[in-house]
């Protein structure tokens, strides 16, 4: 092997070897046809030694096995022969979990198309951030072109697959369901006003599917695969410019992914599953929509705070009122009574007319109402607002039920917990929510509980003369340490839709553009999702 030649052999290995168990092999029957090479592991070469043995001892064949027809690893000195190109071309997978490259394969039969394909490939890959030095093209030795970006140490499959799908949906071009790892390529037909399907732009390397090496020879066009000039395309018929080629530093990568990346396509499929789930299953409670007193609001209360009592007769109402809201802020008991005595006390005694200590006797009164029987400031919400960070929470869960459940009860927590986030929510509300067992709900809480999903504030207390435990109080931890109003994506839900199943779509359809929805979810889906759009 020539120094020059040893020199691109390790730069190919550099920038393109994952693994030399597996590998293609394009042959030379004059179809370019591609085969999987893949070396066995040493018990099963073991195994057939010794059935080979077997054989010649015992006469089961006369055809004896060749040792030298077994797969050997992917070498140089192979990677030598494909860049002399009279021996044999070669090609690589990824890794079962990294790769150390990302190739746009654009497979257009009408080589005019096939370089704007490419060229809107190319520009795609510059407009979200990766400067022109980490962009290399090679022709196929066909029609088609491969676009690649190598990076300086491995990243996972499933981030190089990410990037694809955000440059593929930046270029315009379409992603069919059935067809994860291909983007459909158009061009408008003005003759006819219809659009024309000209070809492909494929995911490459997979662990399953692989990716011939360039600077070899097409077996079936017999043309060698070099670089090509990314302006013009025009080849570059020099093997060391590979030498040139730079690996783009993987932060580069992760800030692109941090500031392009609103929902991962992983995490839209979770997404999706649990839609389909909860629309069918999830019931809002009827107090949802009854007994909401259009007063009792937080901006009613802070007026009452500040400006106090203006006439007679209204002392008790207010004070009732005011102590819900110092409970909806989180004061105890004590802090409640000590609260509203203040309050008292700068009030204009021509407001009223009660003696003090009728005031103070109403006041402790009122307080043990409000705690021993668990009243709280019923906000009067029409809308509730969730966040693309809330759902990712749900998705956490898990199981389906019990994503199902942690719905129901942000749900519930939005409708009436404290400024805190603590509620409280009996199971008998669960199960009509959710549609599940109360043994169900019983095992469910536990595991949401350990997964960190949900706090108990209270459990398990005994109602004073009785046998009965009041309901439980929780809270959720993960969505309350969320600023949802700095967040930048989040949408309103109307509680008491004619239709509450739709909610979680419409969440999804505000936080995730439309077009992207119909780049990643099932057509069908996609049609309804519209429709509740329209």
């Amino acid at each position: 092997m020539s120094k020059t030649n040893n020199v691109i052999v390790n730069k190919i290995n550099e920038l393109y070897i994952m693994g030399r168990q597996k590998y293609l092999l394009q042959k030379k029957n004059g179809e370019g046809e591609y085969v999987t090479l893949q070396v066995k592991n040493k018990q099963k070469r073991e195994e057939e030694d010794m059935l080979e043995e077997c054989e010649i001892m015992f006469g089961f064949t006369d055809k004896k096995r060749s040792k030298k027809n077994r797969v050997r690893p992917l070498s140089d000195w192979m990677i030598e022969e494909h860049l002399q190109g009279n021996k044999g071309t070669y090609g690589v997978f990824a890794g079962k979990s990294l790769t150390k490259f990302l190739c746009f394969d654009v497979d257009v039969p009408n080589m005019k198309l096939s370089k704007w394909i490419t060229y809107k490939t190319i520009q795609a890959i510059q407009e979200i951030g990766i400067p022109n030095d980490y962009i290399h093209v090679s022709s196929s030795g066909n029609k088609g072109y491969h676009v690649e970006i190598f990076f300086m140490n491995p990243i996972r499959n499933e981030v190089a697959y990410e990037l694809y799908n955000i440059i593929m949906q930046q270029a315009g071009f379409e992603q069919e369901v059935s067809e994860k790892y291909a983007y459909n390529c158009y061009v408008d037909r003005y003759d006819t006003n219809e659009r024309e399907h000209v070809g492909q732009v494929e995911y490459r390397p997979r662990f399953e599917q692989g990716l011939k090496l360039p600077l070899g020879i097409h077996q079936k066009t017999k043309r060698r695969c070099w670089f090509v000039n990314r302006d013009t395309l025009k080849p570059i018929k020099s093997k060391e410019y590979i030498l040139k080629i730079k690996q783009i530093d993987n932060e580069i990568i992760r800030d692109i992914l941090d500031e392009q990346v609103g929902i991962s396509s992983q995490e839209l499929q979770q997404i999706e599953k649990a839609i389909e789930y909860i629309e069918g299953k999830y019931q809002p409670l009827e107090t949802y929509q009854k007994n909401i007193d259009t007063n009792a609001t937080i901006e009613e209360s802070l007026k009452l705070l500040e400006e106090g009592l203006k006439y007679k007769g209204t002392r008790h109402n207010s004070l009732m009122k005011l102590a819900k809201y110092f409970k909806y802020t989180g004061l105890d008991r004590a802090e409640n009574e000590q609260a509203l005595i203040h309050w008292m006390s700068e009030q204009d005694t021509r407001t009223y007319t009660t003696a003090w200590n009728m005031v103070l006797e109403d006041i402790q009164k009122i307080v043990l109402y409000i705690y021993e029987n668990d009243i709280n400031l019923t906000i009067q919400k029409e809308y509730i607002i969730v966040s693309i960070e809330e759902m990712r929470i749900i998705i956490q869960a898990k199981t389906k039920n019990q994503m199902l459940l942690l719905y129901s009860m942000l749900v519930h927590m939005k409708r009436y917990g404290n400024l805190k986030g603590i509620f409280y929510m009996s199971q008998r509300q669960m199960e009509k929510t959710t549609g599940l067992t109360e043994k169900t709900i019983r095992n469910l809480l536990p595991k949401l509980e350990e997964q960190g999903l949900l706090e108990y504030i209270k459990r398990n207390q005994k109602q004073k003369g009785t046998y009965l435990k009041k309901v439980n109080h929780y809270v959720l931890p993960l969505f309350i340490e969320l600023n949802i109003l700095e967040s930048e994506k989040t949408i309103e839900v109307k509680l008491n839709d004619k239709q509450p199943q739709d909610n979680f779509k419409i969440c999804i359809l505000n936080l995730i553009p439309l077009d992207e929805l119909k780049q990643k979810v099932p057509r069908r889906m996609y049609d309804e999702f519209k429709v509740i759009v329209s």
